[in-house]
């Protein structure tokens, strides 16, 4: 009852084509609670960056994993990520910070941005679709707190040969980005 869905049938579309879905969320909202409701339903995972403290991330491993959600980490993530989306499965992706010196720079609201290209690069791998779910409170905090998700139209992310994949990574990356910026506005 705490999370509502909108938009459910894009989602199911683009799982109905048996590639698996990469999930496009972002660190706004309470992604946290939106994905554990996902994992009542369907597979989930999570591409996660390690935290600092190893106390901390043990404790949201417990709850991630206790909520259902399979965790892969951030680094050495992509042939993980692919066995998953070839069962089937959602992938959970949050490509919304500075991505250092393995990013791509980027235009994120007119500023160049060092941006996460893995849910295109995915993407462009495994054939799946990408998806955007962004989840925020339905009315502040005290007075409700509730999430309400929304799935969004699904996009695809393709190169006709290897030769055209980076251009095609660099142009998901830029619908990815538009994806989050047009939420955040």
């Amino acid at each position: 009852d705490y999370v509502s869905l909108e938009g459910l049938d894009h989602y199911r579309a683009a799982l109905a084509a048996g590639k698996g879905a990469i999930l496009l969320m972002a660190h706004f909202g309470n992604w946290e609670v939106l994905a554990a409701r996902l994992a009542q339903a369907f597979s989930i995972a999570a591409i996660l960056r390690p935290l600092s403290s190893r106390v901390l991330q043990d404790h949201m491993t417990a709850i991630r994993r206790d909520k259902g959600i399979t965790l892969i980490s951030k680094y050495g993530a992509g042939r993980p990520a692919l066995r998953l989306l070839q069962r089937g499965a959602s992938l959970c992706i949050l490509p919304d910070r500075h991505a250092g010196q393995e990013g791509t720079l980027l235009p994120f609201f007119h500023k160049p941005t060092l941006f996460e290209t893995a849910p295109a690069r995915i993407a462009v791998m495994s054939g799946a679709p990408i998806v955007p779910l962004f989840g925020v409170r339905r009315t502040p905090w005290l007075a409700d707190g509730r999430i309400m998700g929304r799935f969004l139209p699904q996009f695809e992310v393709s190169a006709a040969s290897r030769a055209d994949r980076e251009r095609a990574v660099r142009q998901g990356s830029i619908d990815v980005i538009r994806a989050i910026e047009h939420r955040v506005r």
